[in-house]
């Protein structure tokens, strides 16, 4: 018999796949992955600009082992809701995720929580993402949001579309040199791919294309995508989903587990 219960087993196994993806985004950052670029040769030589260019996506890897961490995460969620359920219903007992109010159209929920005691129902209740209705983004609560996040990207998974890409970087700090010259631009928080770093206008100067060179820093945004415009910062939200599961969602059900 295992020392842990097996929802514990499944998070611990989700912690480790967590810190390989915290180790495969860091390595991919390290990389430095994206340039100043002039998209086309200026017509006049001293009216130049540049923008941000991402050169290499990350690893498929990364979305692999995203996959890994959900999978686990949502796992352990099963395992303790059949611990909550009686004998004769653990067979169709799980932890429901849905997108509709427990109400008549949302069968599953009352069918895979049928016979656990009243309370954990209630708190199973109040994790689902359904909550978020008439609710602004910024009003969303952790627990809502951890789930509501969870369900989206595991759908993606299951259907091949869960993507990891780089929208942009955040920190910026661009460079302009010339001659023996050089001159930083404060730029904001965050800059999409494609987005102007500098034009020649802004340093007053006539200098020409061909003398000057622009650098770029700051710190690639991995992000996974799960549809058009639907981006999740990945090391945060997959942590967020993680420490919710584990510090608040499944100790709070755990008083009920039959034994």
């Amino acid at each position: 018999m295992p020392s842990e219960p097996s929802w514990r087993l499944k998070i611990a196994r989700a912690e480790h796949h967590f810190e390989d993806l915290r180790g495969a985004v860091e390595r991919y950052r390290q990389g430095h992955h994206y340039r100043a670029v002039c998209p086309n040769p200026p017509r006049q030589p001293t009216h130049w600009r540049f923008v941000l260019e991402i050169t290499k996506p990350p690893d498929p890897q990364i979305a692999i082992v995203l996959g890994d961490v959900l999978f686990n995460i949502r796992s352990a969620l099963d395992h303790v809701a059949v611990a909550l359920a009686p004998k004769n219903r653990k067979g169709d007992a799980g932890f429901p995720i849905l997108d509709v109010p427990n109400d008549a159209s949302s069968e599953p929920f009352e069918r895979m929580t049928r016979g656990m005691p009243p309370a954990a129902v209630a708190i199973i209740d109040a994790e689902q993402p359904y909550n978020l209705t008439n609710r602004a983004p910024k009003a969303r609560p952790d627990s809502i949001d951890a789930l509501y996040s969870l369900s989206a990207l595991q759908n993606a998974d299951k259907h091949r579309s869960l993507a990891v890409i780089v929208p942009g970087i955040s920190l910026p700090t661009v460079r302009i040199l010339w001659d023996e010259e050089s001159l930083g631009i404060t730029s904001p928080r965050y800059l999409d791919a494609g987005a102007e770093l500098v034009r020649w206008s802004e340093i007053g100067n006539r200098i020409r294309y061909e003398d000057v060179r622009v650098e770029v820093s700051g710190t690639s945004h991995v992000s996974v995508n799960v549809s058009a415009g639907d981006d999740y910062e990945l090391l945060p939200v997959a942590g967020g989903i993680l420490g919710r599961v584990r510090d608040r969602v499944i100790p709070s059900l755990e008083p009920f587990v039959r034994t």
